[in-house]
């Protein structure tokens, strides 16, 4: 026995979830309106089928993301190192080695998003594998051709939003408009004016007539009185 595998968009991040349980599939329509429905991914064996194995889900709780692996190993790596991947348990079955009417179901690495995309789609695995952004990791595991979709299903890439085109840029002239000149009036000085005569001041005295010397004639000499001698001898 075969289930389809739907595929869901995270419109919200761009991841994608897959689940074969028509519950889970019913409530996110119902409740999730940021989850779109793309269709069936691909088919997912029986898990009583021979040589089925459990495909583990993980939930990162940071990047909002699941994480499906076969791997046991893997999975207990998960579980001992990621403290953000929460276990899931079992999400459907599948077949880890390649046989007859089996298809490989291709694992890419969104390194824009962190999340895990998976095809079973050849032309969709080509289209993504030459997508920037996302490493191919190889076959995940194996399912059943029987129930292949018809229509392949469509990778829808959440689109960064369309670029705002930049405003025109005004350029301000910021060098000051030339002023005008005012016109350089011309003043006419007066005429000139003629130099007063100067006054040429003699500052030497007139010289002064000399007085007539008067000769003022000594008088007559007295002749001297007689010396009267006096004997003092007694």
């Amino acid at each position: 026995m075969t289930t389809q595998a739907y595929r869901f968009l995270n419109t919200t991040n761009g991841s994608h979830f897959y689940t074969t349980d028509l519950h889970e599939r019913d409530t996110i329509l119902a409740t999730a309106p940021t989850y779109r429905l793309e269709g069936s991914a691909f088919n997912a064996i029986g898990a009583s089928a021979l040589g089925a194995v459990p495909v583990f889900r993980f939930y990162n709780v940071n990047g909002n993301s699941h994480f499906f692996t076969t791997n046991v190993a893997e999975r207990d790596v998960i579980l001992a190192t990621a403290p953000d991947y929460r276990f899931e348990g079992t999400a459907f079955s599948a077949v880890d080695a390649p046989a007859e009417d089996l298809a490989p179901v291709f694992r890419f690495y969104d390194t824009e998003r962190g999340a895990h995309f998976f095809t079973a789609n050849t032309e969709e695995r080509d289209t993504v594998a030459a997508t920037p952004g996302y490493r191919y990791e190889g076959v995940a595991f194996y399912e059943p051709v029987s129930l292949a979709p018809t229509t392949p299903p469509i990778v829808v890439v959440v689109e960064p939003p369309a670029p705002v085109a930049p405003e025109p840029v005004v350029v301000v002239d910021l060098a000051p408009e030339p002023v005008t000149p005012e016109p350089v009036v011309v003043v006419e000085t007066s005429a000139p004016v003629a130099p007063e005569p100067v006054l040429m001041v003699d500052l030497a005295p007139e010289p002064v007539a000399p007085e007539p010397v008067v000769f003022v004639e000594p008088p007559a000499p007295v002749p001297p009185e007689p010396v009267v001698m006096v004997d003092l001898v007694l």
